[in-house]
């Protein structure tokens, strides 16, 4: 889900600032652009501003004894942490459920229930309080129970890690695959491809690489609900403007460059793209040049930044700003309350994001927008990244029967097409996509996401790979802001993640 705050940030758009005259010294443009927005973002220790992410972070942490439990109750509150994702509804949804299927309707603020009553679905999620009235929606297929909908705020994964070690899980928990992989590795969740062969379910509607981001040595651990891949999300009037072709199915790194040199006009205030910042969002750039960042993905026993063609990669994304001056400067992002502020506003040609067709159609006022792949690498390379938000079911809960029911309801097509008008995720059953429910509206391309999902792949699946992969992260920052260069600082990236990740290896 993509976390949300209470409103829209006001934005300072391209026109406004046209209309004020343009402003060639960078401090007079920084001043205007400190003005652009209250969006809440995180910066990067490489001091880029960027969104949060729209899957939850990454579980970086062992599972906690069973003495960290509490026989309190636990608290849950409707988030408001993070970014907007789309026009904000009622803090307390008003269910859609008909009143014999008995889907409760979350509250503001509510007690986590210290064990799930039996007969009754306990499902848990993270969101703002607008994913309510969604997450009720999707629930509202499944009518053989009734069903507990609670949606914790905070520490989501230390939360549901608590419960899980204390023996009191949920029946369902909703995880993005990049931030399920410690506790699947843990043994917390269940392994549900007997369940699949039992029910002789047909998997085939699912998007692979999606149902894949579940994977663990031949298990299935969850089912998805949507997911995202990296996209290029463009303004057509900015291209239009420079009198450069919109990006499409062909372009390559060296077109995208080319491009984003037309783009830019820093007299104006105007970028031709902005920087991928992070283990996550770097890691299509990486696969489409050919590289990896582990050296064996089904069994892996080393950290491989210091792979040539991994290099090359993140040298190329660094030089973006730091050579060719395409990208915003650290003090021209934090000025704006980050670069997707700048992009909404109009100032930024491309944004390299995951699916956030949401926030676009919210946000980004003033000009048109599309949507194309990442370009093709080096000799015509191929490659990008999927994250997903899906259902899993822990080990040890009450209604292990039902759960696995619920789970089968909210990912049918019927509940899928629940999910496919919110804007945050793309269609996990490519039966879905076909629908009016998903294909109406912007984006133009919506075909761009399915087609890259064909050659993406999953978040690195090993132990302990949040903790291992931010190790990495902190060596490479240096590269971002110009002061090392990549092939330096990936031989420190790997011996400070290659100590990580031994100690995880050798439990």
């Amino acid at each position: 889900m993509e976390h949300g705050s209470h409103g829209s940030p006001p934005f300072v758009s391209r026109q406004a600032f046209l209309r004020l005259g343009a402003l060639s010294t960078s401090t007079a443009f920084i001043t205007l652009l400190a003005a652009c927005g209250a969006e809440r973002t995180s910066v990067s220790s490489a001091g880029t501003a960027r969104s949060e992410t729209t899957a939850a972070p990454a579980s970086t942490l062992a599972a906690p004894s069973v003495a960290q439990s509490s026989s309190a109750p636990l608290a849950a509150t409707s988030s408001t942490s993070s970014v907007t994702a789309r026009a904000p509804s009622s803090t307390t949804a008003t269910s859609s459920v008909a009143p014999s299927t008995a889907v409760s309707t979350p509250a503001s603020s509510t007690a986590l229930p210290v064990k799930a009553a039996k007969g009754r679905v306990w499902v848990t999620y993270w969101g703002s309080p607008a994913d309510n009235k969604d997450i009720q929606a999707i629930s509202s297929v499944f009518t053989e129970a009734p069903v507990e909908l609670q949606n914790v705020s905070g520490d989501y994964t230390g939360t549901l890690t608590t419960l899980m070690a204390a023996g009191t899980p949920p029946d369902v928990s909703m995880f993005s695959s990049a931030g399920s992989f410690d506790l699947i590795s843990q043994g917390a969740f269940t392994d549900i491809q007997p369940l699949i062969q039992r029910d002789k379910l047909d998997m085939t509607d699912f998007v692979p690489a999606a149902l894949d981001a579940y994977r663990y040595h031949g298990g299935l651990y969850g089912l998805p609900k949507n997911f995202h891949t990296e996209s290029i999300w463009y303004n057509i009037e900015l291209f239009h403007e420079a009198g450069v072709q919109p990006p499409g199915n062909s372009w390559t790194t060296d077109d995208y460059l080319q491009a984003a040199q037309k783009l830019t006009d820093r007299g104006k205030g105007l970028f031709g793209t902005t920087l991928p910042i992070g283990a996550e969002f770097t890691l299509a750039w990486i696969w489409l040049f050919g590289g990896d960042v582990v050296d064996n993905p089904d069994n892996v026993t080393k950290v491989t930044y210091s792979n040539p063609k991994t290099i090359e990669a993140i040298q190329w994304l660094a030089d973006l700003r730091a050579r060719y001056h395409v990208a915003p400067t650290t003090e021209e992002s934090a000025a704006a309350k980050g670069d997707v502020n700048m992009f909404y506003g109009g100032f930024i040609g491309t944004y390299p994001y995951l699916y956030v067709e949401g926030r676009m159609a919210t946000l980004a006022k003033g000009f048109t927008w599309d949507v194309a792949p990442l370009p093709s690498g080096p000799g015509g390379t191929r490659g990008n990244y999927v994250n997903t938000g899906g259902w899993f079911m822990p080990k040890g809960s009450t209604n292990p029967d039902l759960g696995w029911r619920w789970m089968q309801a909210a990912t049918s097509p019927a509940g899928m097409k629940m999910d496919a008008t919110t804007g945050v995720g793309i269609p996990a059953r490519l039966s879905v996509t076909t629908w009016p429910e998903w294909t109406a509206g912007p984006p133009s391309h919506k075909d761009v996401f399915i087609e890259q999902a064909k050659y993406s792949h999953p978040y690195p699946h090993f132990p302990g790979v949040g903790t291992v992969l931010d190790a990495a992260w902190k060596e490479l920052t240096s590269v971002f802001v110009g002061t090392t260069t990549a092939a330096a600082a990936a031989v420190k990236a790997d011996a400070a993640a290659n100590a990580a990740l031994q100690k995880y290896l050798s439990h």
